[in-house]
């Protein structure tokens, strides 16, 4: 581990140990009502960003410098179902357009409690019919990466599409995405996750259902079929809740003959990627670029 990941873990289990439960409470009644992080000065310089509506909701589009960039890459972002994008997001979103070489759709989805995961299928959707109407101009290929809830989001949508038979993307991005909303496998109890608190996600993925079951795969992808899994690599931490449902997805997933690979980090927190200058995030986003490079 190195040191500024240690610094970072033992900053974060410091700060987790102090909140209590009526904190938590207060932080989640602001952020429902929060807005998303602008777009920072120097990407909409450097991308030229326009919006458009779909569905009710806003969907950022950006345009690499480099036109030789064919990719398109659809990120969405985390944040439990409940927190919209964080300049954070930003941050892992244009490194992910530099090391993929390609230009992005970011969908802001709309948030729990107000709304759940079935409003999100339709916005997603609309998104993904851009971006494959960009990829089918520019001969590139359709990345759909996501963190975290984002990460789960993305997964699902994935496999959704799948099932009813439409085009898949040609990769999907994984960073330590939220598999199961139930997190009900005995293995997270060991884990000493110094970010996220299960009885908030619970809660948060009970909302984010909506008239769903939380076991539905449509938001919880690890209960649905893994056969036909277009390419997938999924970067995680092993100190993260998350990661017993990570790892056995990947196995499974495996197993079916599904393209899917796991790069661990094994100290790493949640959300680490965020963190671009932590050597663990440096080399996972070295190793997307090789990935794409090649």
């Amino acid at each position: 581990m190195s040191l500024s990941m240690r610094t970072a873990v033992g900053a974060l289990s410091l700060i987790n140990r102090m909140t209590s439960d009526a904190s938590r409470n207060a932080v989640q009644t602001i952020t429902h009502n929060a807005k998303p992080a602008e777009l920072p000065a120097t990407m909409y310089d450097r991308y030229g960003a326009y919006y458009r509506q779909v569905d009710d909701s806003r969907v950022v589009f950006l345009d690499p410098e480099n036109e030789k960039c064919a990719n398109v890459l659809v990120y969405i972002h985390g944040g439990e179902y409940k927190r919209p994008l964080t300049m954070m997001h930003w941050g892992i979103i244009d490194r992910l357009m530099k090391e993929t070489c390609a230009s992005a759709l970011v969908p802001m989805y709309q948030l729990a409690p107000h709304h759940s995961a079935k409003d999100a299928y339709s916005l997603l959707d609309g998104a993904f019919a851009h971006a494959l109407k960009s990829a089918r101009e520019t001969g590139g290929k359709i990345i759909v990466a996501g963190d975290c809830a984002g990460g789960g989001l993305a997964q699902a949508y994935v496999m959704s599409r799948r099932d009813r038979g439409l085009v898949l993307p040609d990769n999907v991005l994984l960073f330590y995405p939220w598999l199961d909303l139930t997190l009900s496998n005995p293995e997270i109890h060991g884990i000493k996750d110094p970010v996220l608190n299960r009885p908030s996600l619970i809660e948060a993925g009970r909302r984010w259902s909506g008239s769903w079951e939380v076991r539905d795969p449509r938001v919880s992808p690890i209960f649905g079929s893994v056969e036909n899994l277009p390419k997938t690599h999924i970067y995680q931490g092993k100190r993260d809740i998350m990661y017993p449902d990570v790892r056995n997805f990947a196995n499974l997933a495996v197993g079916a003959g599904s393209p899917v690979s796991l790069t661990l980090a094994p100290r790493a927190f949640h959300g680490y990627m965020g963190a671009r200058l932590m050597p663990e995030a440096r080399a996972a986003y070295r190793e997307i670029g090789k990935q794409f490079a090649a």
